[in-house]
């Protein structure tokens, strides 16, 4: 044998014995890794719940395509519906801008009568004006019931307030506000809400009844009415309005006095709220407000010209003129003394020409 095929052999034998050495090697290496596994299962309850969680499952190609096509739908169903709310959510938004657009354009510019002659005068009158007029003549409709339902809580809730006058009764009425008239509402943290009386307001009462029918008209709702009148005017001279027999305008609930079934010129109101008296301004004795003046004595005070208002034969509306913007109790002592001193004078004249006619 050469000596190359010498070589050769040699060679082969030494690979064939490195090759079972590292065999060997390596089934030595997996058996001391799995005495370590066992021997960490043994010392780790993580690795035992490890264990009790089964093998991990091997990644499939198939499955995996399937998860994604999974996805995709998912997706794309999700999408749609998405679009399809966006779409009805645009519609409904955009439909009720437009409706109330035109509502509100009709409401404001043609009252019922000029839209009623505007539907008449549109049928036929364009391809699609029957759908058109009849949905007008729907919304027309409904406006006349919703505005029928609304004056009935805006005006009072009859025409006649009050019953027909009693024959022989009083000729003129007097009417009164109640807060800042004859009672003063007031509020602190401490007590909470407290009504004080106005001095004189009994006596008013009292000293009033034999001249005028006596109305007490409020803004508020009877059950504050009630309990504070029964106090005042325990023996109901007085009859009483409240809110609902009020005129709601701009916000206010105003006093119509028109309502009272009483003539006019022979009902007199006394208020301090401007706002009370807007409508029949000439009927109303307008004072201060008060708020709780201890040394307050208007409403006694104004007791002699309301019984000689009360005889005088005229229109109530000239001599709420006539003391406009004055103060009503100085001023009309101020002028039956001029009377006075005018009948004195009178007479005097008439007792000296009478002793001349008798020399």
């Amino acid at each position: 044998m050469s000596r190359a095929a010498q070589a050769f052999q040699a060679a082969k034998a030494l690979f064939a014995n490195g090759a079972k050495r590292g065999i060997h090697e390596g089934q030595s290496g997996q058996q001391s890794i799995l005495m370590g596994t066992k021997h960490i299962g043994k010392e780790s309850g993580a690795f035992s719940r490890l264990e009790q969680a089964g093998p991990i499952p091997e990644a499939n190609g198939a499955g995996s395509a399937a998860a994604a096509d999974r996805k995709m739908d998912q997706s794309s169903s999700g999408s749609v519906f998405i679009r399809a709310q966006s779409f009805i959510g645009n519609f409904l938004f955009y439909g009720i801008l437009g409706g109330s657009s035109v509502v509100g354009y009709y409401t404001y510019f043609y009252d019922q009568q000029q839209l009623q002659a505007l539907i008449d005068s549109r049928k036929d009158a364009f391809p699609g004006s029957s759908i058109w007029c009849q949905t007008m003549q729907w919304y027309l409709d409904k406006r006349k019931y919703f505005e029928g339902e609304m004056r009935s809580f805006a005006n009072p809730r009859q025409d006649k307030l009050l019953p027909d006058a009693r024959v022989g009764g009083h000729e003129k009425t007097l009417v009164l506000d109640l807060d800042e008239l004859l009672i003063h509402s007031d509020w602190t943290r401490q007590r909470g809400w407290k009504v004080f009386k106005r001095h004189g307001a009994e006596d008013f009462f009292k000293a009033m009844a034999p001249y005028y029918e006596i109305v007490v008209y409020s803004h508020q709702h009877h059950t504050y009415v009630d309990p504070i009148m029964d106090q005042l005017d325990p023996h109901h001279i007085a009859l009483r309005l409240y809110r609902a027999d009020t005129r709601y305008e701009d916000g206010k609930h105003v006093r119509d006095l028109s309502k009272l079934n009483r003539d006019m010129s022979k009902v007199l109101f006394l208020s301090a709220n401007a706002e009370a008296y807007a409508l029949q301004p000439d009927n109303a004795i307008k004072l201060k407000p008060w708020h709780k003046d201890q040394g307050d004595t208007m409403l006694l005070d104004l007791i002699p010209f309301l019984q000689y208002l009360a005889f005088k034969r005229a229109d109530v509306r000239d001599v709420v003129r006539a003391y406009d913007d004055c103060d009503i109790p100085s001023t009309f002592r101020a002028r039956m003394q001029q009377m006075e001193a005018k009948k004195v004078d009178t007479k005097g004249k008439k007792g000296f020409l009478s002793t001349i006619a008798r020399q």
